[in-house]
């Protein structure tokens, strides 16, 4: 198994503890709920309760950061054609060596993303924010910081993509840096209001 296949798992397990820690804070919520009312109520009735609104902007560049994100992902490991050799972008030599190939790309990716998010409630990630208290300064900081590190992590495999069959393992690590430090970041509401609530 390769180093960054073995990355992937990190990711991965990223994605794993953010569920469980989300999963723990509302049960955490309903617990407290129910011992405070002493009565019976429904996980659905507490989450239209817990809703928090966090404005149309924010949810936008999250919800326009997560399709980024899936897209950077797909860029590092299937542009990259060392990473699953009989798995990736360019064993589709026509459609690679178009113009448009590397956009077409990107965009087939955020229509799976978009076409998930909309048809599988558990997978609707950007409106997972909506159980969360997060400050404007948080806000302030998110909505510029991820977009910008995925698109540095898109424009590495972009340059990986275009130097092939070069390598540069530089360029290899700055695209899974920037794209792990906005995985972190996409998280980091969840983590805090986890936190906040055992405390």
């Amino acid at each position: 198994m390769s180093d960054e296949v073995r990355l992937l798992g990190l990711v991965a397990a990223i994605f794993l503890v953010g569920a469980i820690l989300h999963w723990v804070y509302l049960k955490s919520i309903e617990e407290k709920l129910r011992a405070k009312a002493g009565g019976d109520f429904d996980m659905r009735s507490l989450k239209n309760a817990l809703q928090v609104r966090q404005g149309s902007n924010f949810n936008t560049v999250m919800l326009a950061s997560w399709s980024l994100f899936f897209v950077a992902l797909a860029s590092l490991y299937f542009l990259t054609p060392t990473v699953f050799p009989k798995y990736n972008y360019f064993r589709l030599a026509q459609v690679a060596s178009d113009w448009w190939g590397f956009a077409g790309f990107g965009i087939l990716i955020i229509i799976i993303v978009l076409f998930a998010a909309s048809a599988i409630p558990s997978f609707s990630l950007p409106w997972t924010y909506r159980f969360y208290v997060i400050p404007r300064s948080a806000k302030r900081v998110l909505t510029p910081a991820i977009p910008m590190l995925l698109i540095i992590s898109i424009a590495s495999s972009l340059y990986l993509g275009t130097i092939y069959p070069r390598l540069d393992s530089f360029s290899w690590n700055v695209g899974y840096a920037a794209l792990l430090l906005a995985q972190l970041l996409l998280i980091l509401p969840v983590l805090v209001g986890f936190v906040e609530e055992i405390r």
